[in-house]
């Protein structure tokens, strides 16, 4: 896909006009802004085009759809139309490296997807291009924030960073360019984690009414973090010890082809969960709001060409409070 965005002449071809909304959640009342059933290249009537990539040209591993654009939006897919959703409730906009919406030469045919104009079909950088209705001239612009989720693999959180935003300024008629990401390119680092249950923290919490049960792991323990989007997988028993290694699931071949193996720098953080006997009812290992306990936790790493060597388990200094290490 271009870097360039070529939306301006397409826009001011088709005569946008902001009829502005008196809502953030609904469509204008004016009947000539109503939002019709998607037609190739053709802006919905009072709306702003917003456009959306994400670059996976290093790794390729992304097809159509299995990444969505997460945020403060409900996408319409019939009509193309996002509306501001302050409660993050979707549906959220798929991905795509199908070419641009306003068209493109394909042999003796012209053909649409869903990508900014000015994208390139197959170049592995995947893209979106939404339209919004701005605010009516004179009223508040609306900041929408997003991220970005693994929606092949349970929806897990990819999006890395603080989150992105857009803002829709109230009269607005030009395309607006939302920060896209770069997916990074996998790296070369094993990792694998222990937890021994026989050294578990107690299940206790602070609180005269806080008594929780003692941990319950008759169903198994699994394990879940960043550097795999936050896909809950099944840890190997032996005795008391519940290992996972990032090389038995990650790769093009593997269970989350999504994933990669680390790289020199990478915080990899991750939470342990417990399954009770029906093996449905889940508790993460996690005590009072400190966030998962170190109490158990072990890990190594292991370089392309070396051996597996201990690692230091911390924890996130801010937001949950996972667990993690640091690759170096």
């Amino acid at each position: 896909m271009k870097r360039i965005f070529l939306l301006g002449a397409a826009i001011a071809s088709l005569g946008l006009t902001a009829c502005g909304s008196d809502s953030t959640t609904a469509a204008p009342s004016d009947p000539n802004c109503k939002a019709v059933p998607w037609a190739n290249n053709v802006v919905p009537p009072c709306t702003v085009p917003v456009n959306f990539i994400v670059d996976d040209s290093a790794n390729r591993v992304f097809k159509d759809g299995e990444a969505q654009w997460k945020g403060q939006f409900a996408y319409d897919v019939v009509t193309r139309v996002s509306f501001n959703d302050g409660n993050w409730g979707g549906p959220y906009a798929a991905l795509y490296d199908d070419g641009p919406w306003s068209g493109y030469a394909s042999g003796n045919t012209i053909k649409y997807g869903h990508e900014p104009a000015g994208a390139i079909a197959g170049d592995h950088v995947l893209g979106t291009t939404v339209f919004v209705y701005p605010p009516a001239a004179g009223g508040n612009s609306i900041t929408y924030t997003y991220g970005l989720i693994d929606h092949a693999f349970g929806d897990g959180w990819i999006w890395q960073g603080p989150n992105g935003s857009f803002t829709v300024a109230a009269g607005a008629t030009a395309p607006i360019n939302a920060t896209g990401l770069t997916l990074a390119p996998f790296g070369t680092t094993d990792v694998r984690l222990h937890l021994d249950t026989a050294s578990l923290l107690p299940n206790t919490c602070t609180g005269t009414s806080c008594v929780p049960p003692p941990w319950d792991f008759a169903g198994g323990v699994k394990v879940k973090g960043s550097a795999w989007g936050w896909v809950e997988v099944a840890t190997a028993t032996v005795g008391t010890v519940h290992t996972f290694t990032l090389s038995d699931v990650a790769g093009t071949t593997k269970q989350l082809y999504h994933t990669g193996l680390t790289k020199t720098g990478d915080t990899p953080a991750f939470v342990f969960v417990f399954y009770a006997a029906d093996g449905t009812t889940s508790k993460e290992y996690k005590v009072g709001t400190g966030g998962p306990p170190t109490n158990g936790v072990t890990a190594e790493i292991k370089p392309a060409a070396g051996a597996w060597t201990a690692a230091t388990v911390t924890k996130q200094a801010t937001g949950d409070l996972n667990t993690m290490i640091t690759v170096p």
